[in-house]
């Protein structure tokens, strides 16, 4: 995969830790880009009690440039955002699934 620069390279690694990671989901036929933030890595148990009050899982914005290098990424990725997004599918927060523990 031809990436638009090295730090988008870096956030779209596959691996579903906490931080911030690249996501790309098909709409209607349209690639989206996604900018999501985690606060918890996917195994991570969800916590419970006081400390769950008011905690934010996960955020995500949607994106039209690159973040880094300021690249149209519906442009760029015009022929490869399906690849893409097999890619970032194994790095989705599945939280509305996940078992309390």
């Amino acid at each position: 995969m031809n990436f638009c620069c090295k730090s988008f390279s870096r956030i779209t690694d596959g691996v579903p830790c906490s931080g911030f990671k690249m996501l790309v989901r098909d709409h209607e036929g349209q690639g989206l880009f996604f900018l999501q933030f985690r606060s918890l890595d996917r195994e991570a148990p969800l916590p419970t009690g006081p400390a769950a009050v008011g905690l934010v899982f996960a955020s995500e914005m949607r994106l039209i440039y690159c973040p880094w290098c300021g690249v149209n990424l519906d442009k760029f990725y015009a022929t490869e955002w399906r690849d893409l997004s097999e890619l970032t599918k194994t790095m989705e927060l599945n939280l509305d699934h996940r078992p309390m523990k």
